[in-house]
């Protein structure tokens, strides 16, 4: 386990009291919560930020082949895994010797297993049925050479890019995210829609037994992913055996041994959890983007990661001063300050974020708008033009200077005066024509 960042539990709780507490301190602790979550909230858009994180890498799909390749040649031989706790306890039990990786069926190039199985694991007096839940094809693998029971599933949409509107139920959303990796190149639109209805027809498959164990990180990608598919169990009506494996770090890097550590630590997601889950997918999805900050302001402390990687969706709306997005500003300031390379300015872009959230396509495509708009000049190498050193002093306005089209969640916005606006320096949505969001 890699040290550094220190960790949060995933959830928050009030259970830390002892059993003899009377019924008045627990309605006083309960009210004393209510009011720090409300407090928790209000503060989530003034906070300041973190030391960048170093796990820059993680998002990079080159790094990620390559690290996944390593991982299968040092995970070759027994490994020694965790596989589950008991009401009576945790027991420990070692994976089955073997020399290659076991062939996956089935496995696509986007993540998806549909055909991997362990079967159910005996602990105690009961049948373990898991369902492993994750964010991509890597920490999938990784999962599976851990030698843990059960199922792998890679969720691996990215929806902190293109719409995801209110409203469409999950079949057609799935057309919607498909249509829209085919036409960033990602994926041919058949492929993609394969992949979204069998992440479906996996959860639908759940039995009554089978835990759903989603093995999630801290930023952006990640937590938009855990509202997804607790809001996918919930409207299946499979909320009976959720949990959360979300350390406050990348598991991307760990190693399978170290992975299966991690199985006796989740946390389960009860009603109230699946329930803000639910509240913030739909704040997410609404064509109102203030439905957003009024979540931040009623509290999401209960999922510590979930208040600011929805701070840094709101950074990616156009700001108020220039109509950048954060990713934008960043990546103009690093061109105008000598950094000519792509891939280093991917690298120092992710290392100024709290939690690296972006991969190395999504990166390339803001590059690339920005060399159509003008703003800088990709030749192989990047350059500065004076286009983008007016942006930067804040003398034009990048909407109206290219055709401007962009999703964010559920909001559409489009054209020279789009909709909203990010203020950075008050930290909130504003209106075109002045009006801010909630207080």
């Amino acid at each position: 386990m890699r040290s550094g960042r220190r960790r949060a539990s995933p959830v928050g709780r009030a259970a830390d009291r002892g059993e003899d507490d009377h019924d008045h301190e627990r309605q006083e602790t309960q009210r004393d919560g209510d009011d720090e979550r409300r407090q928790h909230g209000a503060d989530e858009l003034q906070r300041p930020r973190r030391r960048p994180s170093t796990v820059v890498e993680h998002r990079r799909s080159r790094e990620d082949s390559r690290r996944g390749r390593e991982r299968d040649r040092r995970a070759r031989g027994a490994v020694r895994v965790a596989v589950a706790e008991s009401d009576e306890g945790d027991r420990t039990a070692e994976a089955p010797e073997r020399g290659e990786p076991e062939e996956r069926h089935g496995v696509s190039p986007h993540g998806f297993h549909p055909g991997d199985s362990r079967g159910p694991s005996r602990v105690g007096s009961r049948v373990v049925r898991l369902l492993h839940v994750t964010n991509g094809e890597i920490v999938a693998q990784s999962l599976e050479l851990a030698g843990l029971p059960g199922r792998v599933l890679a969720w691996d949409d990215v929806l902190h890019e293109g719409p995801v509107p209110h409203g469409l139920p999950a079949a057609r959303l799935n057309e919607v995210r498909a249509r829209f990796a085919e036409e960033r190149g990602w994926a041919a639109f058949e492929d993609a829609l394969d992949r979204l209805d069998g992440r479906d027809r996996i959860l639908a498959s759940l039995k009554r037994e089978e835990e759903v164990v989603l093995w999630l990180e801290p930023d952006l990608f990640d937590q938009l992913q855990l509202l997804q598919v607790v809001e996918r169990l919930a409207t299946a009506g499979n909320t009976h055996g959720i949990a959360l494996v979300c350390p406050g770090d990348y598991l991307g890097p760990l190693e399978p041994g170290e992975l299966a550590a991690l199985l006796p630590q989740r946390e389960p997601l009860g009603p109230a959890l699946v329930e803000l889950a639910c509240r913030a997918w739909s704040a997410f999805r609404s064509p109102d983007p203030t439905a957003i900050e009024a979540l931040l302001v009623e509290g999401t402390a209960d999922f510590p990661y979930l208040g600011p990687a929805l701070v840094r969706h709101l950074e990616q709306f156009p700001s108020v001063a220039e109509g950048l997005s954060r990713t934008e500003r960043r990546i103009l300031e690093l061109v105008s300050e000598g950094m000519e390379d792509p891939a280093e300015l991917f690298t120092a872009s992710q290392q100024g974020e709290e939690y690296p959230f972006m991969g190395d396509a999504t990166f390339f495509g803001y590059l690339r708008g920005l060399d159509a708009g003008g703003a800088l000049l990709l030749r192989g190498a990047a350059e500065p033009t004076e286009r983008g050193r007016a942006l930067l002093a804040a003398e034009l306005d990048w909407p109206g200077l290219a055709p401007f089209d962009r999703w964010l969640g559920g909001v559409h916005l489009e054209g020279p005066r789009p909709a909203w606006r990010w203020d950075p320096e008050r930290r909130r949505l504003v209106r075109s024509g002045g009006e801010t969001g909630a207080p």
